[in-house]
């Protein structure tokens, strides 16, 4: 099968390098057409009926980021590759979020580039048609539910924990969900610093904030019939894997693949640190309750940072932190006294007491994962501190000025490890 391109970009001695590059119907393409102008690629994509089309982003009358979404709303069959300058970036960012492929910087293509990414759209397209002829052999009762009902479903499965008649029950409606499935996994996604951000958000931004996060992860994550993201509770999501093939090695690492894929877009498109663990196989959907709390375990039992590197790949069957002897009564606030010696500390500018005060409160909770309660908590009482010190300074043009120059709390979503944060 040839695979037909579409190339539109304003200026042609681009389309010539491009059309030049390589004999493109040794390598599987035909080259159907080139478009200077949105408005004339829209003219001939009924006729030629692209599988690919190139779009250069900065483009005059119509850019490459509207003619992208109108491809993706009347052909959502075609993919899209972005060409693009360093300073079209915020452009092709929205891109990628709409679904392009990739994008080519036009000072760097070259024959493998093109080819590479090229490459990449032809096994998205047959992946594509893969999966639709997966959904037309599962049962009609799958094909009809729609994401929303998929993803209540998957949580309550998690909430039952995999036992009792409820689960049977919940499984049984997801019957058919991942057709040719022969074995599944959960894992578990903490947004790191979620209860930070949300604290001062009214229930309707939190809600936003966790709809976006689970439509970005669903997005990366691709067809909801074989990889599917619902949202728990507390900025906790969980991913549930359906593998064709029954090597359990296979499958976590491919499950790891996705996974860091769903922290690259959460970091990308929404400024958000994120951690996971992979639970254990199942195999069956009534497990799936256990594979999520084994997953739950190994997140919350692994420090988010070892030696000041983020732990991206927490795993079910790496060793968990040791039990310490206090336990048990771990710190939840700061204690009166650090209150006041910050306050104070704070009052009289003395910076390297700030610092002392600070570094003493982090250590106290080091061996806590970052995203836990108690360290949000105690994060949270420090910010506040500060705040409060703000409000009883003297309010002056210079005060004003250094005030407005805080980061803002927005850039808690950023943060990955306790250095980090302390800082």
């Amino acid at each position: 099968m040839m695979f037909k391109v579409l190339l539109i970009d304003d200026e042609p001695l681009i389309g010539n390098v491009i059309r030049t590059l390589f004999n493109w119907k040794k390598h599987g393409f035909e080259f159907v057409g080139e478009a200077y102008s949105g408005t004339e690629a829209l003219g001939m994509m009924e006729e030629s009926q692209p599988h690919i089309a190139i779009i250069d982003v900065n483009m005059p009358e119509m850019n490459g980021v509207e003619l992208q979404r109108i491809i993706r709303e009347r052909y959502p069959s075609v993919k899209t590759i972005m060409l693009s300058s360093y300073d079209d970036y915020d452009y092709v960012r929205e891109c990628l979020r709409n679904g392009a492929v990739d994008y080519l910087l036009k000072h760097r293509l070259d024959e493998a580039l093109l080819l590479n990414v090229l490459g990449k759209a032809v096994k998205d397209l047959q992946e594509e048609d893969r999966v639709e002829e997966g959904r037309l052999a599962s049962k009609k009762m799958a094909e009809t539910m729609k994401p929303v009902l998929i993803r209540s479903r998957i949580a309550e499965l998690v909430r039952e924990n995999g036992e009792g008649a409820g689960s049977l029950e919940v499984a049984g409606g997801l019957e058919g969900l991942y057709p040719g499935a022969v074995r599944y996994a959960a894992a578990a996604l903490q947004i790191i610093p979620f209860l930070l951000l949300t604290e001062s958000f009214s229930d309707s931004q939190t809600n936003r904030l966790v709809q976006q996060a689970v439509d970005v992860m669903q997005q990366s994550l691709g067809d909801i019939h074989e990889r599917t993201a619902a949202y728990v509770e507390n900025g906790r999501l969980m991913v549930v894997f359906a593998f064709k093939e029954r090597s359990e090695h296979a499958g976590s690492s491919e499950a790891h693949r996705w996974m860091g894929k769903v922290q690259h877009a959460l970091e990308l498109m929404l400024n958000l640190k994120s951690v996971y663990a992979l639970g254990h196989p199942c195999a069956s959907l009534t497990k799936l309750g256990t594979s999520y709390s084994s997953a739950e375990k190994a997140l919350d039992t692994s420090p988010v940072v070892e030696n000041g590197i983020r732990s991206e790949h927490v795993t079910h069957n790496e060793p968990a932190a040791k039990e310490r002897p206090n336990e048990q009564h771990l710190r939840v606030a700061l204690t009166i006294e650090e209150q006041k010696q910050l306050l104070l500390a704070l009052e009289s500018l003395d910076q390297e007491r700030m610092q002392q005060l600070i570094a003493s409160v982090c250590g106290s909770v080091c061996h806590q994962p970052l995203h836990s309660p108690a360290v949000q908590m105690i994060v949270s009482e420090l910010l506040h501190t500060g705040d409060k010190a703000l409000k009883k300074s003297i309010s002056t043009p210079a005060a004003e000025a250094a005030i407005s120059e805080l980061p803002p709390r927005r850039d808690l979503g950023r943060i990955g490890s306790m250095d980090e944060l302390e800082e």
